[in-house]
């Protein structure tokens, strides 16, 4: 025996709408202002609903170089390329967040003086994103050879 459903849409139905949720990405330096040797970087991410972030791509600009002015300590959630750092999370409920925490380190092997932004922004989301205006943040750091960083 086989059955089956048949649904007809009358007029003026709507197709149901796919699912999204509002990812917000957030960028701080701990300790800010001030000539230390390490800093840390916290990623926040977000979830402004209305549905569960099932996964998010997060990625920076952080340029290494060769030699790489900085070195970091990464969550696990992170992994460290030649001109980036990208990270991968998973899921995050409505009106949760998580937070990565980035240790960096000033090494003295190249960039001594150098200011720049440091920005982290989404990469990709599940469900999508439908507001981009919260999708990145960046902060300013200097870098002073293997005396210092301030953000």
């Amino acid at each position: 025996m086989v059955c089956s459903t048949v649904i007809i849409a009358g007029p003026g139905a709507q197709a149901a709408a796919s699912p999204t949720t509002d990812v917000a990405i957030g960028l701080t330096a701990d300790p800010a202002g001030i000539f230390t040797h390490t800093v840390t970087w916290t990623v926040t991410v977000t979830n402004n609903g209305p549905e569960t972030l099932r996964q998010a791509i997060v990625g920076s600009n952080v340029i290494f170089g060769d030699p790489p002015p900085v070195s970091v300590v990464l969550p696990p959630e992170c992994t460290r390329g030649f001109f980036d750092i990208r990270c991968t999370v998973g899921s995050v409920p409505p009106g949760a967040r998580l937070r990565l925490p980035i240790k960096a380190s000033a090494t003295g092997l190249g960039g001594a003086g150098d200011e720049g932004p440091i920005t982290f922004r989404l990469l990709g989301s599940t469900p999508v994103d439908p507001n981009p205006s919260n999708n990145s943040a960046t902060i300013t750091c200097l870098i002073g050879g293997s005396l210092f960083l301030r953000c």
